[in-house]
């Protein structure tokens, strides 16, 4: 009997998909062998037709997170500054950034700057009225954070999301 090291995932919907090491190792060896030829792409249907109870997408993400390309964890203060300037320069062109920045992906890049950089972010506790708006969006919305930006201006998607689970029970 194998020991298998299992790592929880979490989809949109809440449901619980595990992968185990040896899911891991055919997920890396498939995509290996149908990566697409001189590109970055994959063909991601074919490669979950050989794992078996996973969708295109669960894999699509699970190479993600697998993926030794890309670093994950804390950014540097160096990082942060190339980000700022990149932006400055060529404005909020995530893929192209992803090019600057070596070992970090576009949506590591736009999250960051979303969540930490933009100069025009409000940080800090939420007053009476955001916590009324959240809570009577929340009515409409539900967890589409982004429609939130609309009406709760210079908060980021992440701040929203947390302060609604707070004050809400969520």
């Amino acid at each position: 009997m194998s020991i298998f090291k299992i790592e929880k995932i979490y989809t949109k919907n809440n449901k619980l998909f595990s992968w185990t090491i040896e899911e891991d190792e055919l997920l890396l060896k498939y995509s290996n062998l149908f990566r697409i030829k001189n590109t970055k792409r994959f063909n991601w249907k074919k490669i979950a037709s050989f794992i078996p109870r996973k969708s295109h997408l669960q894999c699509y993400r699970r190479y993600n997170i697998l993926n030794p390309q890309y670093k994950n964890g804390k950014w540097t203060s160096l990082e942060d500054k190339n980000l700022k300037k990149y932006v400055n320069n060529f404005g909020e062109s995530w893929t192209f950034i992803s090019k600057c920045i070596k070992n970090r992906s576009a949506k590591q890049i736009r999250n960051r700057y979303d969540d930490y950089l933009r100069p025009n972010l409000k940080k800090g506790n939420f007053n009476e009225e955001e916590d009324k708006n959240i809570k009577n969006l929340y009515k409409c919305y539900k967890n589409k954070w982004s429609k939130y930006l609309f009406y709760i201006p210079y908060r980021s998607k992440k701040d929203i999301k947390n302060r609604a689970k707070s004050i809400m029970n969520i």
